[in-house]
């Protein structure tokens, strides 16, 4: 899932915020690639909706320069 998927919810956005320790704007510029997450963020979300629910943001996802596009990969 992507995170502008993930963090529609404003809910959902500010209980991730909480837990990796940023604010809910910050993620949404994330999501709408107005900023880049540091490749730690990027580790930390992942493993933070990992933990929350069924549905993960995948660091590769966040940081396809550092990891590899994950939709490329598949391909």
């Amino acid at each position: 899932m992507d995170l502008k998927t993930y963090i529609s919810d404003t809910q959902r956005r500010a209980d991730l915020a909480a837990v990796v320790g940023t604010i809910p704007d910050y993620l949404y510029q994330i999501a709408t690639h107005r900023r880049k997450a540091s490749p730690r963020l990027a580790i930390d979300i992942e493993a933070a909706t990992t933990r929350l629910g069924p549905e993960r943001v995948s660091k590769e996802s966040l940081r396809p320069d550092i990891w590899g596009d994950p939709a490329r990969e598949a391909a």
